[in-house]
């Protein structure tokens, strides 16, 4: 029994002793040259133009996806949230970001018996010094930018691990128009791995160990 009970301890410092990661995601709308009156942006035709006057001070909020899906899903293979949030108001001229720390918790991850990709989204709101708004979505750095109908389109990044990036560009989606806004990046790190706390292992141990005694005294197994 006492190798049984070694073993299960063994287990749950494995367990616990996992390795985090770290996900940072920026979202960025820095001019990419000096200006005045205006921010110069590339328009769908590829042209550089200059922002009207009331892009200047807006503000961009809006909500961060971050999702997991076992590597070559088939069509049944469901999307994992790992969390939706929402960003702080970010002034347009300006880059702003998150961090997001977390341990995969999918087993077949923790036991390398499989890999999870990433994926990303972001849709928000960029709200003008007039009090209107246009619509701002994170799209693929490939293809035509096409607002999406309804909610931001997960974007695959990559398989998840330390040193995986990511980017593209942010496209607002004015009346009858198309501006790229920014970009945005996600790269993921390692983070701390995670250690439990002294009178966690003593609590945990200490049962292990009862039920031990309990299964030799009271019902005789060795």
């Amino acid at each position: 029994m006492r190798y049984k009970v070694l073993t299960l301890v063994c287990l749950l410092f494995a367990a616990v002793r996992a390795q985090a990661l770290i996900i940072d995601v920026s979202l960025d709308m820095t001019p990419p040259t000096p200006h005045t009156g205006g921010i110069p942006v590339d328009i769908l035709d590829g042209s550089s133009n200059t922002v009207p006057s009331p892009f200047d001070n807006a503000l961009l909020t809006g909500f961060v996806g971050l999702y997991t899906q076992v590597e070559n899903p088939t069509l049944s293979t469901p999307l994992v949230t790992l969390a939706t949030i929402p960003t702080d108001p970010c002034r347009y001229g300006s880059a702003c970001g998150l961090s997001f720390d977390f341990i995969p918790g999918d087993p077949c991850f923790t036991d390398h018996t499989c890999t999870l990709d990433l994926l990303f989204s972001f849709g928000g709101t960029l709200t003008l010094t007039n009090q209107s708004s246009i619509p701002v979505f994170a799209l693929q750095p490939s293809g035509p930018p096409i607002m999406p109908a309804n909610t931001a389109p997960p974007l695959p990044i990559g398989v998840l691990g330390s040193g995986l990036t990511g980017s593209g560009p942010l496209f607002a989606f004015p009346p009858e128009s198309t501006v790229r806004l920014g970009a945005w990046s996600v790269t993921v790190s390692d983070g701390p791995t995670a250690v439990p706390e002294p009178p966690t292992v003593a609590l945990l141990v200490a049962g292990l160990l009862g039920l031990a005694l309990f299964r030799k005294r009271i019902l005789g197994i060795v």
